[in-house]
């Protein structure tokens, strides 16, 4: 159901009105503009007890960092297939509280919808901080048929994912470069399937991985290697 949630007010004038359309010109939304985008990456130690985590955020600019935070909380639960969520999820959300600001997006080392019960980190993630957010991995996402196409290895081509039950679509594979392996790409919170893809490759001009998850994973495995020093 639809509800006002801005007023508007009456003009007494044209003058009045010519003011009130100049004013709430600004703040018309013509679609969604992304200046900055976080990725959180995690890394495990070596005896597998502890996760070091990095949020990391960068400005689409120049996907150079604008800002960083890095936790290291206890695995409070052992690694389960398909339920990755409890024990990767509050640590990756436990990074990204305490950044300084908000990023547009959250782009999730992890799965999203593309999942056997449609739920995975990425969904954690984005339900828990209401925010738009989208899984990517490198693996196969369980809980989705095999695709039997072979699909060229160019930039921007992509395959649905479809649910191995119901046969719904819940992600892209994604090529986002040429001659390399495709990844998984899945909505977490908030974002619809085909626009997670397009978002994801936007955020990859240069590598296989999104710059934001590309840059997390260096952060979180260096937080690693210097706390295990």
């Amino acid at each position: 159901m639809l509800h006002i949630r801005n007023d508007i007010p009456d003009p007494g004038s044209d003058e009045e009105a010519y003011e009130i359309q100049t004013r709430l010109a600004r703040e018309v939304r013509l679609g969604e503009r992304f200046r900055t985008v976080a990725g959180v990456a995690l890394a495990y130690s070596k005896d597998g007890e502890r996760v070091y985590v990095a949020a990391t955020v960068l400005s689409t600019t120049n996907w150079r960092p604008v800002s960083q935070q890095l936790v290291q909380p206890p695995v409070t639960r052992p690694y389960e297939a398909g339920m990755l969520e409890w024990s990767e999820g509050p640590a990756m959300v436990a990074a990204l509280t305490r950044l300084p600001a908000a990023p547009d997006l959250i782009v999730v080392d992890g799965g999203g919808i593309a999942h056997p019960r449609r739920f995975g980190t990425a969904c954690h993630v984005g339900y828990a901080l209401d925010h738009l957010t989208v899984g990517v991995t490198e693996l196969w996402p369980a809980g989705c048929r095999d695709i039997a196409a072979t699909v060229e290895k160019r930039r921007g081509n992509k395959t649905a994912l479809l649910h191995e039950v119901s046969g719904d679509k819940l992600g892209y594979q994604v090529h986002t470069q040429n001659t390399l392996d495709p990844i998984f790409v899945s909505p977490g919170h908030r974002v619809d399937v085909d626009d997670a893809a397009s978002l994801i490759l936007r955020c990859t001009p240069w590598h296989q991985l999104p710059e934001p998850i590309r840059q997390a994973r260096e952060a979180a495995s260096k937080f690693r290697d210097e706390g295990e020093a």
